[in-house]
């Protein structure tokens, strides 16, 4: 049943009113962009949407954000200090970085991504409020993956395939009730019946900072979802993947650099953006974020991957400042 209205929801999305369950302003400290906005009555501001479950006992808070007009869906995992703006404002440090909160993040990545929908996934927990742990791999108490190079289980993509229908669905059925007010389908529409659902839009995976960990352990996992036909498909729909200034407290593994596991991945024909700033890639008491990236896009090209790699802020000294920025020119 949930299939059938979908496609309601998605045909008659552009058609709607403005949802007044979606009402309110841009987020406290949302960045601005300079790429052109959508028109306002397309944009559906950011709001929570709580804990959604995912696979049995696994749950992440989720954020939406996005436009009428989306086309593809567009997964964010944050890094290590951001948060929910009270939070991050309750803090004796993080409230220097308020403006990069996570309602601000997920309205500038709209404004990023004009026809998605954004899903920002929330870490499970934050260890001393700052520090991202995410569910989605084993981790330290500091949200260190604590994984070698192997192949494994697809536990990371069991959860987000089931976190992401789940969240959608959420969406969905708020919005059901203004489509049965005007009808099924708009009258401008030739049926709803198009083969084309919210869960079948592409997808778009977005990793920052210590949420890129999320990037690799899909990766990781590639081999043994082989088998998996649910896992298959949710793979298929994912065209794009953008890693941005990736980095961890670990000694190691911050960057895919095994070639077996590089090799599953070209299989998917993913195209890859890399972005990457003096903050992780020129730390010399971190040199192995360095020579792990330059290994990642070396092998990737090995393996025929489409990759790119864009250096910001390379005339200007370390920053987090900058780490941050990078958010805003990708």
């Amino acid at each position: 049943m949930f299939a059938r209205w979908a496609v309601a929801v998605l045909v008659a999305w552009r058609s709607l009113p403005f949802p007044r369950w979606l009402g309110g302003t841009m987020a406290e400290g949302a960045v601005s962009s300079s790429r052109s906005q959508p028109a306002a009555s397309s944009v559906l501001p950011c709001r929570r949407l709580g804990e959604v479950q995912g696979c049995p006992g696994w749950k992440n808070e989720v954020l939406f954000c996005g436009s009428r007009e989306a086309r593809d869906h567009v997964v964010f995992f944050p890094g290590d200090v951001q948060d929910y703006i009270e939070n991050m404002e309750a803090h004796r440090d993080n409230k220097n970085w308020k403006q990069w909160n996570l309602e601000a993040t997920a309205e500038l990545l709209s404004r990023r991504f004009p026809r998605s929908l954004i899903w920002v996934i929330k870490p499970s927990y934050m260890h001393l409020k700052t520090f991202s742990c995410y569910n989605f791999l084993v981790c330290n108490v500091m949200g260190t993956p604590e994984y070698g190079d192997e192949p494994r289980y697809p536990n990371a993509l069991l959860h987000l395939r089931l976190l992401l229908n789940n969240a959608t669905q959420q969406i969905s059925s708020e919005l059901q009730q203004q489509i049965d007010s005007q009808g099924s389908c708009p009258s401008d529409q030739n049926g709803c019946q198009d083969g084309t659902t919210l869960l079948d839009l592409p997808i778009t995976f977005v990793g920052f900072s210590k949420g890129c960990i999320v990037l690799n352990e899909i990766l990781f996992e590639l081999q043994e979802a082989k088998p998996i036909p649910e896992l298959q498909q949710l793979l298929a729909r994912v065209k794009t993947m953008y890693w941005l200034d990736g980095g961890h407290q670990g000694g190691s593994n911050t960057w895919v650099t095994n070639e077996s596991t590089l090799r599953n991945f070209a299989e998917l024909q993913v195209e890859v953006h890399v972005h990457v700033t003096p903050y992780q890639v020129n730390d010399a008491m971190r040199a192995w974020i360095g020579k792990e990236e330059k290994l990642f896009l070396k092998r990737l090209k090995k393996v025929g991957v489409k990759v790119t790699e864009t250096r910001h802020f390379e005339d200007e000294p370390r920053s987090l400042e900058n780490h941050f920025k990078v958010l805003t020119v990708f």
